[in-house]
């Protein structure tokens, strides 16, 4: 997409209950316009169409333990999607059948952390990520009004419900380090329901793992050397599926 940003914010507030603790929350508030309207090329009919709205709210919550070595992190958010463009074929009220800025989606999601130095040799990263997309509409209100909005309910595609990564590294002598690490992301869906496929299951991808490694060793204060390794096992993914509608 060639759209631009044309407003956004970012708000906050932080707690600290203890030293070794905070709680915050977050909202935030964007707006995009279509490509249409940024590039200049939009007909009479579409160049003063509203913009593509998007809502976040967050709440989370962060404590260090093992003296300040390590800290962990959770929090859950709320991120609603509002004006994007969906069909509205055989609106009598639109005959041109130009989408129209009716549909909208929500995806809630809890996020897991943990980041520190667990001994003095050792350091751990780690994530968990839980999404819960649905759509909320995602057909013209013409066509939810005639009861045709099949995707109403389904997850969105491409949007893994389950996703983690891993990084860890090991001192094994003065200079020396090696790390590794791994990335985790289930299934996803890649369709959603349609008039040819009202209710049936929808098709899904199963998830995979990459994994990664590094080596590296500290010449002098100034100078490191460094390898690293991504994808180690030479497995080839398909990071993002589509099929045409």
């Amino acid at each position: 997409s060639n759209d631009a940003t044309l407003f956004s914010y970012r708000a906050g507030l932080v707690f600290k209950p203890t030293p070794l603790s905070s709680i915050y929350l977050a909202y935030g508030n964007s707006q995009t316009p279509s490509v249409a309207t940024v590039n200049g090329s939009c007909a009479l009919d579409n160049c003063n169409v509203d913009p593509e709205e998007a809502e976040s709210i967050e709440l989370g919550v962060k404590w260090d333990a093992l003296d300040g070595r390590l800290s962990l992190t959770a929090a859950v958010a709320r991120n609603e999607r509002t004006n994007y463009r969906v069909d509205d074929p055989g609106n009598p009220d639109n005959p041109s059948g130009q989408e129209v800025l009716d549909g909208s989606a929500r995806v809630d999601s809890v996020v897991l952390g943990l980041a520190g130095r667990i001994l003095p040799q050792w350091s751990i990263f780690a994530n968990y990520t839980y999404l819960d997309s649905e759509v909320l509409q995602g057909a013209s209100d013409f066509l939810a009004g005639n009861g045709r909005d099949y995707t109403r309910g389904d997850p969105l595609t491409n949007t893994p419900r389950h996703a983690a990564s891993l990084w860890t590294t090991w001192d094994i002598a003065r200079g020396i380090q090696f790390g590794f690490g791994l990335t985790w992301q289930g299934r996803v869906w890649i369709q959603q329901h349609s008039a040819a496929n009202p209710e049936g299951p929808l098709p899904t991808v199963g998830g995979h793992v990459v994994h990664r490694a590094m080596a590296s060793y500290a010449v002098n204060r100034g100078l490191r050397l460094q390898l690293n390794v991504n994808n180690l096992f030479d497995k080839q993914y398909l990071t993002r599926l589509r099929t045409q509608r």
